[in-house]
């Protein structure tokens, strides 16, 4: 449950990304977050504790510079800090907060979206990441190497081209498995084609001098088509999450089977490198992309990952029971919109994190939304229903991996399968009790007698009939 706390109404545009900072130059308790407030008073940091909107420094010369993160540059503690303009601050001893330019990367060249920092190139030195998002460039991400000798300027970007061969690929995620791998996900989509794929790679990142050498193996694909039943199914909205206290890897995704259809939203274990589906949600419940979606992990303080998407907070293993909504517009009519929420220290004394939210006001003497409110949210995770009044798994699948058939059955059923080609139909498997969950047949001994070409599986699970494409 969300209970709105206290509001601070500021002039301006409201703030596009907020970020938490904890230790902030090493300095034990000093917690901050940074944003820019446009049109209103720029680039801001203010303290969390308590949190408070007086600015403790203003980072000037920074026009939409909103996401900072952290940069070992040097290798002497503490940790320098990077922003998306590619400008690199070193806290100085100055009270009660200060900060110099210490070097400057180039924007146009390496900054595009900085994501989490972390060790990529295992040399003992953080770095910070930017992901490339866009379709149609090569480049799969740029790291900002970190450690005293990795130079000055753009020579510590290291550039690493997208893996794939297909005409569009796009990165939707990148993160250490549990495995201790690099996980990479990606859509890819080739100009001729309707339909496109959703891969899994394991990346093996090794650095030489400045170089960075990336080998990447595929370990699993999803095609758009095996989760429709037609050819126009396509992806949308995706993101993945650790669970590390049930050592799972979660990828939660949308998918339409037409360009007109509304988005379903799918959760998929794909811990061991593949994807099993693990949970489908109803149409009307809530959709990916109509609103902000974030990973929130273990921030509030929850024993397991939560996650907000669209205008609801949940647990990342049960999308079906969301414990929170956020409804600013509908509390008040002179709001309008909302966010992504950061978490901040707890400012209520109930023991848990609290919440911010933003949103744009109503200003009537305008008569314009040229104002702006920073909304201070206190949070209880507790779910209020019980876990086992719905399955995980409420609708069955199937699928074709090479030539090993997978099941996905949220209860005990009766399969069978044909096979259509240009000749009619035959039967591929006869009829037999499967158990719920998940399970690979393999067709190897039943396609070897069919040429080469393009064919039709028709799966019947119990009452309902699922087609997959064959192309051998």
């Amino acid at each position: 449950m969300l209970r709105p706390v206290k509001t601070w109404l500021l002039k301006g545009k409201p703030p596009e990304g907020i970020t938490y900072l904890k230790n902030v130059g090493g300095r034990e308790g000093i917690n901050v977050v940074s944003t820019t407030i446009r049109n209103g008073r720029g680039n801001v940091l203010w303290n969390t504790r308590p949190f408070d909107t007086t600015d403790l420094f203003d980072w000037r010369g920074i026009d939409g510079a909103t996401t900072i993160r952290e940069l070992d540059y040097d290798g002497i503690p503490p940790l320098e800090y990077i922003n998306e303009r590619g400008v690199v601050w070193q806290c100085g001893k100055d009270q009660p907060l200060s900060f110099v330019p210490i070097d400057t990367i180039a924007y146009d060249s390496c900054i595009q979206r900085l994501g989490p920092s972390a060790d990529i190139d295992g040399d003992g030195f953080l770095d910070a990441v930017t992901l490339d998002h866009r379709y149609d460039n090569g480049r799969m991400m740029s790291i900002v190497m970190g450690g005293p000798k990795a130079g000055k300027g753009c020579a510590r970007v290291a550039n690493i081209e997208k893996v794939g061969y297909r005409t569009y690929r796009h990165v939707r995620a990148f993160f250490r498995s549990m495995a201790g791998t690099w996980r990479l996900i990606q859509y890819e989509k080739d100009s001729y084609d309707y339909i496109s794929w959703l891969i899994i790679y394991d990346l093996n990142i090794v650095r030489y001098d400045n170089w960075l050498w990336v080998h990447a193996v595929a370990r699993d694909s999803l095609h758009s088509s095996v989760l429709s039943s037609t050819d126009h199914g396509d992806f949308g909205e995706a993101f993945c999450i650790t669970d590390t206290a049930a050592r799972r890897e979660w990828l939660i995704m949308s998918h339409r089977e037409a360009p007109s259809a509304p988005y379903i939203i799918k959760r998929f274990d794909i811990t061991k490198g593949r994807f099993v589906l693990a949970e489908q949600l109803p149409e009307d419940v809530y959709v990916m992309g109509v609103g902000p979606t974030q990973n929130l992990g273990y921030s509030l303080g929850t024993d397991r990952p939560v996650i907000f998407m669209n205008r609801y907070l949940c647990y990342a293993d049960n999308l079906h029971k969301p414990f929170a909504r956020w409804k600013v517009s509908e509390d008040d009519p002179k709001y309008s919109g909302y966010g992504y929420p950061t978490v901040i220290d707890d400012q209520t004394g109930d023991g848990w994190p609290d919440l911010l939210g933003t949103s744009s006001v109503w200003t009537s003497t305008t008569g314009g939304w040229d104002s702006c409110a920073i909304i201070l949210y206190s949070i209880d995770p507790a779910v209020s229903v019980h876990e086992d009044d719905t399955p995980a798994l409420t609708t069955s699948s199937a699928r074709l991996m090479g030539d090993a058939l997978e099941l996905t059955l949220a209860e005990p059923a009766l399969v069978s399968a044909y096979i259509v080609g240009v000749t009619g139909e035959s039967s591929l498997l006869v009829s037999r009790q499967h158990p719920a969950g998940t399970t690979r047949i393999d067709l190897a001994s039943y396609l070897w007698a069919y040429p080469r070409g393009v064919y039709v599986v028709r799966v019947r699970i119990g009452d309902a009939f699922h087609t997959v494409k064959l192309i051998r």
